[in-house]
């Protein structure tokens, strides 16, 4: 399952953050998710404490940031929501669509204990 791997790695980034700043324990983790990635905080969550089982991430509090779906055109310089992957400018219909925000899957920081 997708989201068991990404919770593996993420358990995997955090301790070794954790372990550089001398600290065996982490006690929150700050993540953003983009909603086209199509994972649920709440399914994360889970996957992130399976995976953290047994480590010093056992107990961390996983706070998610979720960072909405917008794409920009490069013909009329429209930014506009998306909860998908725009093929076509809301405003001017071109195709030069790229999307700017809302696949981020990223561990932004952590808390590890005094």
């Amino acid at each position: 399952m997708h989201e068991s791997g990404v919770a593996q790695k993420m358990v995997q980034a955090v301790l070794k953050a954790a372990q550089d700043h001398g600290a065996g324990k982490v006690e929150t983790v700050y993540v953003r998710l983009g909603q086209l990635e199509h994972i649920s905080p709440e399914s994360l969550e889970q996957h992130f404490r399976h995976a953290a089982k047994g480590t010093g991430a056992e107990h961390a509090r996983l706070v998610c940031e979720e960072v909405a779906g917008r794409a920009r055109c490069r013909a009329c310089g429209a930014e506009f929501d998306s909860d998908l992957r725009p093929v076509v400018c809301l405003h001017c219909d071109s195709r030069q669509v790229e999307l700017i925000s809302g696949l981020e899957l990223e561990v932004v920081s952590i808390d590890v204990p005094q």
